[in-house]
Order: C-alpha cells, then structure tokens, then sequence
C-alpha cells in the first residue's frame, strides 16, 4: 500500500507502536531437528506444529523466517483454498458480520493484515506454498489447529504477531495524525511535551480528574503560546501538536463532563486562526495533514467546528480542497473496513460544497457573479 497522504517521497516510517510490535518476543528454538513423522526439516518437530501460540519459529526460506502463524495460513491455504489467496481471504471475511464491528471485525482486519503480507513476503521469495509444506499438508492436527486458530477464535493481543498489530487501520490513523509533520516548517513533534507530559502523568482520569487535567493542560497552552509569541510557524506547530496529542490521550479519560472535548474545541479554534499563508508550509500539505486529520477523529470533537476551516479556503484553493479530499476517499474505499472513514470524507467534502455555494449565493446577493450548484457526495 502506497504511502496514505498521497505526497508520496519522504513519507515517514509507520508510527512508534508498529516498531514496538515488532519487538514482541518469539519463542526460542533449538537447532532444526527432521521430523520423525515426515521426515521433513522443521524449527520443531511436526507433532509440536500443532501448538503454541503461533509466535514460534517454523522455518526460513532464503532471507524470509516463517512462524507457525504462517504454517496455519498456508494449511488452510492448500487444503482449503485451492491455493488461492483471495478464496482465504473470503474464509477470514465469513466469520464476521456485514458491518465488520467490534471485537470480531478487528479480529478480522488482524487477520487479513497478516495475511496480505504473508503473501508479499512470499512472493517476493518467489516460495510456493505447497510446496514450503511439503508432506507437512498431511497433518490432521495441523489442520485442525489452523482451522481453530484462524477461522474459529480470535488471537488474543499477547498472539499476535507484528503484522496483525499493525493493521492498514492503524497505519493510516497514524499517518493521520503525524504523516506530514516534517513538512512543516516547524515540526509539530516539538510541542508534543506540551500535552504529553500532562497526560501521561496517569494512565486513567475518572471525572474529576478530567477537570484538574484539563486546567493543568490550559494553564500550560497558555505558557507555550506565550513563550512562541507572534511566530507564526511556532504557533502552527504548537496547536497543531495538541490535536494530535489529546486523541492519543482521549481513551485514558472519562470525560463525561466534556472538559477535554471543550479544550480540543479550543486548540482548534486557535490552530484555524493562525495566518498560515505567512508561514513557508505548502497549500497542498496544509489541506492535506488537517483533512488527513479531520477524516479520522472518531470523538465528534469536530463535529460543528469546521465551518471556519472551510470559508476560509479562498476561491482559487477550492479545486485543490476537493482534490485532496477525493483522493483520501477513494484510498479509504480500498478497505471495505474503513466504511466510517469514507463517509466522514464524503460528509467534508459536502461540508466544502455548501460553503463554496454560500459563497457564490452571497456574492450573487451583491450582484457579483451567477449562482452555482453544489454537489452532494453520498
């Protein structure tokens, strides 16, 4: 999958989290003894295939290490599938509901994720799968274990290997979030302390506590904002940083008093009134990173909030806004799992629409051009 934001060069590696789950532990083996009932070499012998959390070493081809996770794959793979990766992927598809919710549809996007780069990884070795099994396609516990493991239960989080944790969902939320950030002429990153170093003082806020942290996170917005002056990249950066910071935050704080909401309103607030074409960022990236952004706030934080962001995109911004915001829907629709996400894309782009018209409807008012007419994205 190419690189989410569109940009292209220079995109940044996956987010930190994804370069901690590849340091999830694998169990260690001894040697690589021959199967006393294949005869085959393995990391384990073929009665063990069958067991273990699927984090285990299984064998190498070439520069590729294969686990037992992907011997299950391949099993259903062969025996199942007709060899067939799509037909798999429908096997996985199967077991969870149309809506592709909760629990069982991130199963699934685990699973798949998995899957998808399995199968890269082996094509990239030029390995058939029938024949990496060799006699191994034989085993009935095997089989037996792949169907269970992978068509039956879910993988519990201390199972998954570091292609189910960083699932296209969690990559392209990271991007979201930070995708772009050494585009801009300051980094946002050097603010990160700002919020952070409140947040993460507690790994769980309860209600009144949401109210202390949302004081001590004002006071030191106030104390940033002031030590930044009228540097209006500094102040790009600084407010940019915080609506990335409070989502990464949010699900550590019961906020049923709204407090934290009302201070992300705010950081909004301050981050749209920042004269941004005085500062050396590009358009392209601006629009890009906040809609990035905006696409993929799950909290209704921005919900009624954006209708500055869009009456001041000036007229001769407008066919890039709408450009951007289809390519970051047509690259949703690639995933059948991100339907919310295409819909908040479509539900901005109508937001862009109905701005640009009451534009025109105002300028017609004074008699200063023909009316237009808007488009409505379903």
């Amino acid at each position: 999958m190419g690189c989410p934001t569109g940009v292209g060069k220079g995109c940044l590696p996956p987010p930190t989290v994804f370069r901690l789950a590849r340091q999830i532990p694998r169990v260690a083996q001894e040697g690589c003894p021959t199967s006393r009932l294949t005869g085959i070499a393995t990391s384990l012998p073929a009665m063990d295939l069958h067991t273990g959390s699927g984090l285990e070493d299984w064998r190498t081809v070439g520069k590729v290490k294969l686990t037992r996770w992907d011997l299950w794959y391949l099993m259903i793979l062969v025996r199942d599938c007709g060899n067939s990766w799509d037909t798999l992927g429908l096997h996985l598809r199967k077991e969870v509901d149309e809506e592709l919710s909760g629990f069982r549809g991130l199963d699934w996007e685990a699973k798949r994720s998995h899957m998808e780069a399995l199968r890269k990884r082996l094509e990239s070795a030029s390995a058939d799968p029938a024949k990496l099994l060799g006699k191994l396609v034989e085993s009935r516990p095997i089989l037996y274990k792949a169907r269970d493991r992978l068509l039956k239960r879910m993988v519990p989080d201390a199972y998954k290997t570091p292609d189910m944790v960083a699932t296209p969902r969690l990559w392209m939320r990271g991007m979201a979030l930070r995708g772009l950030w050494f585009r801009f002429p300051v980094s946002p990153r050097s603010f990160e302390k700002v919020y952070a170093s409140e947040i993460n003082q507690r790994d769980f806020y309860g209600e009144t506590a949401s109210l202390r942290l949302s004081d001590r996170l004002e006071e030191r917005l106030k104390r940033a904002a002031k030590e930044v002056g009228g540097d209006a990249e500094k102040r790009l950066a600084l407010y940019r940083a915080g609506l990335t910071a409070v989502l990464d935050g949010v699900e550590r704080v019961d906020d049923s008093f709204g407090v934290i909401g009302q201070f992300y309103q705010d950081v909004l607030s301050h981050y749209f009134e920042v004269p941004w074409t005085r500062t050396s960022i590009e358009p392209e990236v601006y629009y890009r990173d906040f809609l990035n952004l905006a696409t993929w706030e799950d909290y209704g934080f921005m919900h009624g909030e954006l209708a500055p962001f869009f009456r001041a995109v000036p007229p001769d911004h407008v066919p890039l806004v709408e450009t951007i915001l289809g390519s970051i829907r047509k690259e949703l629709l690639l995933r059948e799992e991100l339907t919310h996400q295409v819909e908040r894309a479509g539900d901005l782009l109508n937001q862009l629409h109905q701005s640009t018209q009451k534009r025109v409807l105002s300028g017609a008012s004074r008699g200063s051009g023909p009316l237009g007419h808007a488009r409505s994205i379903p």
